[in-house]
């Protein structure tokens, strides 16, 4: 491994530990997150320092502005445990249903929102917000996973964590709840509370 490399990566797992001590999170708590270089011949060696350090539950630290740019050329990949089908069905399906109620009282009462349309069926939600673009949510039984296609982000596949009992989507450890949250809270210009995990 070159010298310079060396010294990147001890500053930055040195930084991201700083980081973690400043959030005042338990370094114990979660054992989810493992950083990887996306350079392979290094892979190796990176899992093994950032392990001792990086062990925090994947939604707040992925979901902390502050450390993209020490993380910008690494790709993050999140372990989960995979649910069986008869939880992930009822969580899914529990999960569908508060959205679909929630979005379709929201299209009512926001007047932003006069053209919109709320339809539920079939494990697909469909918001069209007109002006504001469709956001398509459904659930993928044979990968265990929630979809969500939105006008803002793009496409995103969700995995539930019953550990964290969250829908994660395990690239950058942003949550359902969080991204919807977002994207809504900057159309609507105001704070609202998505009731999903």
């Amino acid at each position: 491994m070159p010298l310079c490399f060396s010294k990147l990566l001890i500053m930055l797992l040195k930084k991201c530990q700083n980081l973690l001590k400043i959030l005042g999170v338990s370094l114990s708590r979660a054992r989810n997150l493992k950083i990887h270089r996306t350079c392979s011949s290094h892979a190796r060696r990176i899992k093994q320092k950032s392990n001792n350090i990086l062990h925090r539950s994947p939604h707040s630290i992925c979901s902390n502005h502050n450390l993209l740019p020490y993380l910008q050329c690494y790709s993050v990949a999140i372990k989960f445990d995979l649910v069986d089908s008869n939880t992930f069905e009822r969580v899914c399906e529990e999960t569908l249903n508060t959205l679909a109620e929630y979005f379709d009282e929201l299209v009512v009462t926001e007047p932003k929102f006069e053209k919109a349309d709320v339809v539920y069926g079939g494990g697909v939600l469909t918001i069209d917000l007109g002006n504001y673009g469709t956001y398509v949510i459904n659930r993928q039984s044979p990968n265990r996973q929630i979809w969500l296609s939105s006008p803002t982000s793009g496409p995103k596949r969700f995995d539930y964590s019953a550990k964290e009992n969250l829908w994660i989507y395990k690239h950058d450890g942003q949550t359902l709840k969080g991204l919807l949250k977002n994207e809504f809270e900057q159309i609507l210009g105001k704070q609202i509370e998505i009731p999903v995990k």
